[in-house]
């Protein structure tokens, strides 16, 4: 794997800069060159992640748990006179969505288990209810005095300790894939950890957000290629670049390039050098394709 002593190395030879007369030129001489280069090669690995794409999977696992009233996704109005209740055996935990301001009311015969007032006036605000670890029919009753709102209301018979751990309703569920998504490929889906096939319904809000349906089970596999880490410019000159192993080469060649361009002196050597990093990479694309390879000087430097 190259290192960042390594690029900054052979980018100097690239420029000629490594040797004097063949010996070791003074500390002096190469300082500007590689402090320059230091605060470059982020931008040379990040321009190589484009054209050599480096490859990420981001695994996550959905087991829904069943909703006692069903799978329906319904909003329903909650008005005066016009509560919801459903009664439930063994009900143990709930989820519903509220806009507008009700009572929510859970009993269970006698015993009033919760009782509180939600209010939202921006959209639907999430209810979460933990209730007792025992048996019984449980009832829920929503109650408004003016005009309002309850939507994906489920009822689960698995207990929970915390009111914040009761699994939502949504129709899909988000998931945000790490910070260094560059570009999203696939979604791959298993059930069995043996056969996999790729996962279509899939839905993405905002940039690197991706959406699930709720009650699909199994194992998900986002399949995405990623921006290289940066270097840092105090980094050591031991630390790997991240790029992929067919683009190691035309790292030191990519950041002379860079480190020459804006030098006036050095003009000629920066378009020969932006010449030679196209002509590199068109040869590696028609590699991977199968071409046939034409190499060709295109300019000579004396």
């Amino acid at each position: 794997m190259i290192t960042k002593g390594r690029a900054i190395e052979e980018a100097l030879r690239w420029m000629d800069e490594a040797s004097i007369n063949g010996d070791n030129p003074a500390p002096a001489h190469l300082a500007d060159y590689k402090d320059r280069a230091a605060h470059l090669l982020s931008g040379v690995v990040s321009v190589l992640a484009g054209q050599f794409r480096i490859p990420k999977t981001f695994t996550v696992v959905q087991d829904p748990i069943p909703n006692l009233l069903g799978d329906a996704y319904i909003v329903r109005s909650v008005l005066p006179g016009n509560d919801y209740t459903v009664n439930i055996n063994d009900m143990r935990a709930l989820y519903l969505e509220v806009s507008g301001e009700v009572d929510v009311v859970v009993t269970r015969g006698s015993q009033e288990l919760y009782h509180t007032k939600h209010y939202s006036d921006n959209g639907f605000a999430p209810v979460r209810i933990a209730l007792p670890d025992n048996s019984g029919k449980t009832s829920l009753r929503v109650t408004s005095e003016g005009v309002s709102s309850i939507r994906y209301v489920a009822a689960y018979d698995i207990p929970f300790r915390y009111e914040d751990d009761v699994q939502a309703n949504t129709p899909y569920a988000a998931y945000d894939l790490p910070c260094d998504l560059r570009e999203y490929d696939k979604c791959v889906r298993t059930s069995d950890g043996t056969s996999y096939e790729e996962f279509h319904d899939v839905r993405l809000e905002g940039f690197r957000t991706f959406l699930l349906p709720r009650r699909v089970s199994g194992q998900f596999e986002f399949h995405y290629w990623r921006n290289p880490k940066d270097v840092p410019f105090e980094a050591h000159d031991d630390t790997p670049l991240e790029v992929a192993p067919e683009a190691e080469a035309l790292v030191g060649l990519k950041l002379a390039s860079d480190l020459a361009r804006g030098i006036p002196e050095s003009q000629s050597v920066s378009y020969w050098l932006d010449a030679e990093f196209s002509s590199r990479i068109a040869n590696l694309e028609r590699q991977e394709r199968g071409g046939i390879l034409q190499i060709q000087a295109a300019y000579t430097i004396e």
